[in-house]
């Protein structure tokens, strides 16, 4: 009868050693294969805080980051130069040390590469990618010297000016509303002075 309590009381700590460990070992495993699961780098490129597209793969040794880092910075140039017309957009085919490679620049100013890499991630061929992003260029640029044009700033001002009165007509004509409705009410509670008034007014 010991003997038979013994191995049971030894069952029942097994067991209970065995259910504190699993969830542990499953703790410790669920990390790790998280920290080796795949993850794939992208950066978007920017002007006037709008995002135009996103960079995915490294071309030579500039990484997602810094090729989006550029490329942003030599659209700010370009949509600055108004010197530059958005006509001299132009779309390059070619390789470097043998690997193909799509050019978009403007007046020999390259301002992005494209690689085999970029379209696959597209889902594009590298020549329907560079259309697809020039027509993105000129959009974004047009809409950028758009807004700081002298014609688009005296828009604004007089949108402005227009909005201005507008709100101060009516604000005035508010103010006499009431204040005629204030007096017709005082007046009507008063009838001497409504007959003192009225003998002014005629």
């Amino acid at each position: 009868m010991k003997r038979l309590f013994s191995r049971f009381l030894s069952a029942l700590i097994l067991t209970f050693l065995l259910a504190i460990s699993i969830p542990l070992v499953a703790a410790q495993e669920t990390p790790s294969s998280q920290l080796n699961s795949p993850t794939e780098a992208s950066a978007p490129a920017i002007l006037d805080n709008q995002t135009l597209f996103v960079f995915k793969t490294k071309l030579g040794n500039q990484s997602p980051e810094k090729r989006a880092e550029r490329t942003s910075q030599h659209l700010l140039e370009f949509a600055e130069d108004r010197s530059l017309s958005l006509e001299k957009l132009e779309i390059y085919e070619g390789d470097t040390d043998g690997i193909p490679l799509t050019t978009i620049s403007v007046d020999n100013d390259t301002l992005l590469i494209l690689s085999n890499q970029d379209a696959q991630q597209a889902g594009l061929s590298r020549s329907q990618l560079a259309q697809e992003y020039l027509q993105i260029i000129k959009t974004a640029v047009g809409d950028y010297r758009e807004e700081r044009s002298v014609q688009y700033l005296l828009r604004a001002v007089l949108s402005s000016a227009i909005a201005t009165l507008t709100l101060l007509i009516i604000l005035l004509a508010a103010n006499n509303i009431f204040t005629r409705i204030y007096q017709n009410s005082k007046f009507g509670n008063n009838p001497t002075s409504a007959r003192f008034a009225l003998a002014i007014g005629s």
